[in-house]
């Protein structure tokens, strides 16, 4: 990799952290190069969240190098920034560079997926869920609150993008291989997504933690669709700052399935004014474009820095 990387003659070598990628640390430690670590989470944390299991303790303790590492740490959010203060990295090269999303393939203007439109019929409202269900989802909040919104809202269906109904089954504590109030589309092509979320009357989602920045949620509001979210955290800040639907406490199924329903009796007018504010809150403030400009002017500073003598400290 270094003689690719001699070729390519970078200026800056940015990584994010992933388990058990021991080239990368190689690389690393051997590379001259200022370097960037992108951070979603702090391991520490998420292995008291998932369990040693999950998250090894060696993985911890590589973590903890490969951001020691780094000249710049660019987080995901203020909570994971937070989080990377309170374990002592230096407050001025810790910065926070939130998700965004590509305002132009999700938009309100695509074509809906014609299986999922026939599916949804003339009057059903369709409550739509995009994602696979891992660890940092409230999969029980949202099994507890469909179920409540089915039996509140007789003529709601529920889509899920990217999931298998083996794992909204599991998940979720449904039948969803024999419900035919429920969709699964089970892994699909990422420039399909959009067109299946235009059949959607309402996005929703439900987080077990406070340090997430789902991609799922900018995709949401991208495509002018009204949120409803359990969560606590950054979700909560961009929702409520949008002012593009209702979220509920981290864990309130019940909060959480009055607002869908809440919205699911709105008119089409009242949604449609909640999806507009969502996505001008988007492209104004959570485009990729957006993104990717804050971080190169944060690099900036270490394009000017000259290329290391010695290779970093092994670890």
């Amino acid at each position: 990799m270094l003689r690719e990387l001699d070729a390519f003659a970078p200026d800056v070598l940015v990584a994010r952290r992933a388990m058990f990628d021991l080239p990368l640390d190689r690389l690393i430690v051997a590379c001259r190069l200022p370097f960037v670590a992108e951070v979603n989470a702090v391991a520490a944390s998420e292995a008291l969240l998932l369990g040693e299991a999950r998250v090894p303790r060696r993985e911890v303790l590589r973590e903890r190098q490969f951001i020691r590492a780094a000249d710049l740490r660019i987080c995901v959010t203020d909570e994971v920034r937070d989080d990377l203060l309170k374990h002592g990295e230096q407050e001025a090269s810790t910065i926070t560079v939130q998700n965004g999303v590509d305002t132009h393939l999700f938009s309100p203007d695509v074509v809906p997926d014609r299986e999922a439109a026939e599916w949804k019929g003339a009057h059903d409202r369709v409550v739509a869920f995009c994602g696979t269900f891992v660890d940092t989802l409230d999969s029980g909040t949202m099994g507890t609150a469909m179920q409540m919104v089915m039996d509140d809202v007789p003529s709601a269906r529920f889509l899920f993008v990217g999931a298998t109904a083996g794992a909204v089954s599991a998940s979720l504590g449904v039948e969803a291989g024999h419900d035919p109030r429920l969709l699964c589309t089970g892994p699909v092509a990422h420039a399909r997504v959009p067109h299946l979320l235009a059949t959607a009357d309402v996005c929703w989602a439900a987080f077990n933690q406070s340090y997430t920045s789902p991609l799922k949620l900018y995709e949401y509001m991208a495509m002018a669709k009204p949120v409803v979210i359990a969560a606590a955290g950054q979700p909560v800040q961009v929702v409520t700052n949008a002012g593009c639907g209702r979220v509920q406490m981290r864990g309130d199924a019940a909060g959480l399935a009055y607002s869908v329903s809440a919205l699911l009796r709105m008119n089409a007018d009242e949604r449609r004014e909640l999806g507009e504010r969502g996505r001008a809150w988007v492209a104004t403030a959570g485009t990729w474009a957006q993104a990717a400009a804050s971080m190169v002017k944060a690099m900036d500073t270490l394009q000017e820095a000259p290329r290391r003598k010695e290779s970093r400290p092994r670890y």
